[in-house]
């Protein structure tokens, strides 16, 4: 079922993908940031990818090490991607009214690749200096990946980050989620951070019963989480622009600049 869950969700993000390119000329999609939109799918395409290195037993500490290194690459992208999507919109908005800020997709491509980076290098140093082991567990019947002290630092500092990542999103979601609510987008985003923040919370809790409820069981919790965040997120998200194709660039731009001025 996680496999299939995950198969689901990729063949979702590319219809996503498909939708928004077929859609781009449409001005709800062009003030959305139509490239972010595009970035936002493949992210969400990536993240459910990851469910493929958990969904069988490992047999060697090579693919102990893939699954951390998958899932947390693939969420930082799209994290990283939503959190300066947002932030743009905050910052466009947040300027004394006459003024105009412009910040350009090259600027926010390098955050974004270097939000990535600093996950990498987390995950390089857990890598290099504490590396997982494989161990056989006579309750399970089956392999388990299990890391050492300072493996295990390395991991719950590049959670953290990672879980400050979509807390910073959720923030700047919520303070223009009446702004971003003309182009369909920021309360959704917001609703996807929360989300994840709640099956973030769930997953912690499966792990630590994981002996007792059963790996299988651990995995697809993992798989509905993600597949629930991004591919069903990425609808909602999609549904809202559909609902505005009809606005014209003018309407939309005069809807921003009311719902501004009455703040």
């Amino acid at each position: 079922l996680a496999t299939n869950l995950a198969i689901l969700g990729i063949v979702l993000s590319l219809c996503a993908l498909l939708f928004i390119h077929i859609h781009r000329d449409k001005p709800v999609i062009q003030l959305s940031q139509a490239l972010f939109l595009k970035l936002i799918c493949i992210g969400a395409l990536l993240v459910n990818t990851s469910i493929f290195p958990n969904s069988f037993v490992p047999r060697s500490t090579a693919i102990c090490i893939a699954r951390k290194w998958w899932f947390d690459v693939t969420f930082a992208f799209i994290m990283a991607v939503m959190l300066v999507k947002v932030w743009r919109v905050w910052k466009i908005f947040s300027v004394p009214f006459g003024q105009v800020m412009q910040i350009t997709n090259s600027f926010l491509l390098k955050v974004v690749f270097a939000i990535v980076a600093v996950d990498i290098l987390f995950l390089l140093l857990w890598t290099l200096v504490d590396p997982p082991s494989l161990r056989f567990d006579p309750d399970l019947g089956s392999n388990v990946c299990e890391s050492g002290p300072v493996g295990t630092a390395f991991m719950i500092i590049s959670y953290v980050y990672l879980a400050g990542l979509v807390v910073l999103t959720s923030l700047f979601a919520c303070r223009v989620k009446d702004l971003g609510s003309v182009l369909g987008e920021s309360k959704q985003i917001f609703a996807v951070a929360n989300n994840i923040v709640v099956f973030g919370v769930f997953n912690v809790i499966i792990a630590l019963v994981a002996e007792q409820a059963g790996d299988n069981v651990h995995i697809l919790v993992f798989a509905i989480s993600i597949f629930w965040c991004t591919t069903v997120g990425l609808i909602v998200l999609l549904q809202a622009k559909y609902e505005r194709f009809h606005l014209t660039r003018n309407e939309i731009l005069r809807a921003v600049t009311d719902k501004k001025n009455t703040q």
